[in-house]
């Protein structure tokens, strides 16, 4: 048996419960927020189909008579938009998600629960509470696990708003389409009404195709169909050359041309807006993840101090000022300016591409942001409690960050007033949570016969140190050989106290 104290068991729960409610809030708004969009959409989505379903083409006779082409042509868009106009239900999606946030609660309960019972079993223990010591190790694995399901179901939930956004704007443009079938329907007629007319009249029938052909939007024609658009020209510069008869008798057909070719530049512009606007909606969630309002995270010393009222940080200022993934924060900045890049040139395929890859990095980030968060705040708690100790125990103290970064670490200084020094040079929890503590110490007088009380006091507060050298190489402490000295067997040495 090793002999652990319960102190050590308590270090091992409590300084983690504060640094985990860091990342609650962010949780909870972050949640809220993707919850609030789906359901938003839905709502917009489904009052949209309900006005599409109420929308009728009934095209005239005579309409079909003079434009059979086009009239046909209306009715099978229109019939296809009307069969794209499926219902859209997200209740079972945010039903989904509300069952894994309930079981990440309920798991978070019976892991609390479960630190409560260890507790009570050491209540009325000092050592030997080697037993209690594994099952809270595994309880933190446990809480880590329930940490990394809380990100897994954010990261669900953001592509859910990704998803349900892009259908929103097919929904808007669906009905945009259907409004403008509905007006053409109505041109249509009134053309339709025109060229019976224009049967008798030569002159009147080529200033009619005149204007009709003139009204093409020439930028569009540009940028989507500039080689159709010169044929159907060449159409109408031979028709102008006609004779009388030969005029009123190609009207129509010619009347009808340009009308498909209107329709076909409509279509190839709506796609381009729907596109557009999917890539626009996709790079601005994209920032809307980084943008602290809603994503955020706490400076470890407000946070420390003030708690959910502290100042709160966006996620690449929060990872350039406190952690080492420089790279993952330059490819992320890298990327969203590659995702805008290919918007301004309208390459809508490679923005889609590019954003996905963007989403990943960003919720790699996320992840490990959380952790980092709950590591640095847990690293004050412990130089707050080394540093507390040492002042009751009679030393003068100071806290500095190292290298003016909390991100390094914290050096605790300790004097008293016989000239004798301990510097604990770097308190520090890794990546993988565990903490690290250095010491030098400097003696005049009977600093190292301190040492026991020193360690007793840190105890109390959760911090075990089992083992103290000096720099020369001699044992000033060494906690784990005194017990071996009263019958119990070892298992290893350690300088401090492993994970929290």
């Amino acid at each position: 048996m090793s002999g652990r104290k319960s102190t050590e068991v308590n270090g091992l729960l409590a300084r983690g419960k504060d640094a985990r409610n860091a990342g609650n809030a962010n949780y909870l708004k972050h949640i809220s927020t993707a919850e609030k969009n789906v359901k938003t959409n839905q709502e917009k989505i489904t009052e949209i189909s309900r006005r599409v379903r109420e929308q009728r083409l009934i095209i005239g006779q005579d309409c079909k008579d003079q434009f059979p082409e086009e009239a046909k042509q209306l009715e099978e868009q229109f019939d296809s938009l009307r069969r794209a106009n499926q219902p859209v239900d997200y209740g079972k999606d945010l039903e989904a998600f509300q069952k894994r946030r309930q079981k990440i609660e309920t798991e978070l309960q019976k892991a609390d629960k479960e630190a409560d019972r260890i507790r009570e079993r050491i209540r009325n223990k000092n050592w030997y509470c080697d037993d209690e010591y594994e099952d809270a190790d595994k309880l933190l694995k446990t809480y880590r696990q329930i940490g990394n399901e809380k990100s897994r179901l954010i990261r669900d939930l953001d592509q859910k708003v990704q998803i349900s956004n892009k259908e929103l704007i097919q929904y808007q443009n669906l009905e945009k389409r259907i409004s403008q079938i509905l007006l053409a329907h109505k041109q249509l007629e009134e053309r339709a009404e025109k060229i019976v007319r224009l049967h008798k009249k030569a002159s009147e029938a080529k200033d009619y195709i005149k204007k009709a052909f003139n009204l093409i939007d020439h930028q569009l024609v540009e940028k989507f169909l500039p080689g159709e658009y010169e044929e159907l020209k060449q159409k109408c510069d031979d028709f102008f050359g006609l004779s009388d008869e030969e005029v009123t008798r190609n009207v129509t057909a010619l009347s009808e041309q340009i009308g498909l070719f209107e329709n076909r530049l409509q279509i190839c512009y709506e796609t381009f807006l729907e596109q557009k606007e999917k890539a626009d909606a996709a790079v601005d969630a994209s920032r809307q993840i980084l943008n602290p309002e809603h994503n955020f995270f706490y400076e470890p010393v407000d946070y420390a101090k003030n708690k959910e009222k502290a100042g709160k940080i966006g996620l690449l200022e929060y990872l350039e000022d406190y952690s080492d993934k420089q790279e993952l924060v330059g490819r992320i900045r890298s990327g969203i300016r590659q995702a805008e890049e290919h918007l301004k040139a309208e390459q809508f395929g490679e923005v889609q591409k590019q954003v996905q890859i963007n989403n990943e990095l960003i919720h790699q980030a996320v992840e490990y942001a959380a952790v980092l968060q709950e590591h640095l705040i847990e690293n004050f708690y412990v130089a707050r409690d080394i540093k507390g100790v040492m002042r009751k125990m009679g030393f003068e103290t100071g806290a500095f960050k190292i290298d003016g970064s909390v991100k390094n670490g914290w050096k605790i200084c300790a004097k008293n007033p016989g000239g004798d020094t301990i510097d604990f040079t770097k308190v520090f929890i890794n990546d993988n949570g565990d903490v690290k503590i250095d010491i030098d110490h400097q003696t005049v007088g009977n600093c190292p016969s301190k040492w026991e009380d020193i360690c007793k006091a840190l105890d109390d507060v959760g911090i075990h140190i089992e083992k103290v050298d000096m720099e020369n190489g001699s044992n000033v402490l060494n906690r784990r050989e005194q017990k071996k000295r009263v019958g119990h067997q070892e298992s290893g040495q350690f300088q401090t106290l492993p994970s929290h």
